[in-house]
């Protein structure tokens, strides 16, 4: 199953609804006693430039893990920790 289609937005009519590129309701932040409403837009606002910046800052990663590996070749650390976080990304 493929995930909904971004870029994911903040509709101005919906304060605490993230949405995605064709306007479907994806989720609603809730608010109460323990996130106040400033918490919950900043946490919609994360959600959103997290989800619209994956494709893109994977796609980095990986061009630059593959520059690394040519110049340092396989076993340098710096790789472990790369392939890691491109294996956490992909596990959508």
């Amino acid at each position: 199953m493929t995930h909904a289609p971004t870029p994911w937005n903040m509709p101005a009519r919906m304060t605490y609804t993230i949405a995605d590129a064709q306007g479907r309701v994806i989720t609603s932040m809730r608010t109460g006693r323990d996130v106040s409403p400033e918490e919950a837009i900043s946490n919609a606002h994360f959600i959103i430039a997290a989800v619209n910046a994956h494709e893109e800052l994977l796609a980095a990663l990986e061009e630059l893990l593959e520059w690394e590996i040519s110049m340092a070749g396989l076993g340098h650390p710096r790789l472990h920790k790369a392939r890691a976080a491109i294996a956490k990304a992909k596990q959508i």
